[in-house]
């Protein structure tokens, strides 16, 4: 990747085992991601905290902390990183629980490179649709709680006119 393209995305991956960073680094790396690493549950949850990470891969089965803590301390506390669970393991009923506790997707190992980049580009489709939901909702909520609570008329307005900027990242609006 050349040094001055800006990086698809940060992901952080979470694995006990050396040759799976290795292997996942140099695949998503050739696609322009940055790829960083982390061998345990509770690295990964500090390395999270300092932030700057778009999407996390965890493996499910770890020796100090499961796969699925990870992905329920990042849905609760990183609700912006997105989550991918992979394993050795796979199991359907491994798959529904991530998945209801807050992971986008699930692969079972072994896969390809192809199969990889996919899942990671979904998720990240996935990740970002989910901020601009939350973005739109917060917007709307915002608005809703200023026109409950204001009846001067250019107040309302200006509010609808801050919101098209903020929704349609547009630079300025007036009424």
């Amino acid at each position: 990747m050349d040094p001055r393209d800006k990086p698809k995305a940060t992901i952080l991956v979470i694995d006990d085992e050396q040759i799976v960073h290795e292997s996942v680094s140099r695949i998503l790396e050739d696609e322009g991601y940055v790829v960083d690493a982390a061998y345990r549950v509770d690295q990964a949850l500090e390395k999270l905290s300092k932030g700057g990470y778009d999407l996390v891969l965890t493996d499910l089965m770890m020796p100090d902390r499961s796969g699925m803590d990870a992905v329920e301390a990042i849905a609760r506390d990183h609700p912006d990183t997105g989550v991918v669970m992979f394993t050795g393991y796979a199991t359907v009923d491994s798959a529904v629980q991530s998945m209801k506790l807050g992971a986008f997707d699930y692969l079972p190992k072994p896969f390809t490179p192809d199969e990889l980049v996919e899942v990671i580009g979904n998720a990240l489709e996935k990740t970002r649709r989910a901020i601009r939901d939350r973005e739109i909702e917060s917007t709307y909520s915002d608005a809703e709680k200023a026109i409950k609570s204001s009846l001067d008329l250019k107040e309302v307005l200006n509010l609808i006119c801050t919101s098209v900027v903020r929704l349609f990242k547009v630079k300025g609006s007036a009424v």
